[in-house]
């Protein structure tokens, strides 16, 4: 979709069923989590009961286990927040062993500076780092040929 962006996440591991995990979205105790290291830092492995659990705020929960991908879509200001938290969210509380973060940002309408500074600090993270033969540096696709390279390593 033109002015939307996709964030795609993939996920190593078998599929069990997921339990809510009590206060698991919230911001503040992840960002303390992610700056630790604590024991909450990459926390959720394949046997969590939590594995692929993200929080969408207000006590709604997706098991990616379950949907297999969440897509997000809407306006930028709504969107932007609820994609990052649910990228945060999953970097911090699994570790890139299990999950592997691939951004496709090859929207036209914003220029690729903008686009560039919106998903910087995914450059970051151990989980876009190709660990699969890929043929690039980092998971993270900035225009239509990058995207269609991500895309195609996906789905083989």
């Amino acid at each position: 979709m033109r002015g939307e962006e996709d964030v795609v996440v993939e996920a190593v591991g078998p599929a069990e069923p997921a339990a809510a995990v009590p206060d698991a979205d919230d911001p503040a105790a992840l960002l303390l989590a992610a700056l630790g290291p604590t024991g909450r830092l990459w926390s959720r492995g394949p046997g969590h009961p939590g594995f692929l659990e993200v929080g969408l705020g207000a006590g709604s929960r997706v098991a990616l286990r379950e949907s297999g991908a969440l897509g997000v879509a809407g306006p930028r200001a709504r969107l932007m927040g609820v994609a990052r938290s649910v990228v945060a969210q999953l970097a911090a509380l699994h570790a890139p062993a299990q999950l592997e973060i691939v951004l496709l940002a090859a929207d036209r309408v914003r220029t690729l500076q903008e686009r560039r500074r919106d998903w910087a600090w995914l450059g970051w993270l151990p989980h876009v780092r190709p660990a699969h033969g890929q043929d690039c540096r980092l998971l993270l696709a900035y225009d239509r040929d990058q995207a269609a390279a991500r895309a195609a390593e996906l789905t083989r």
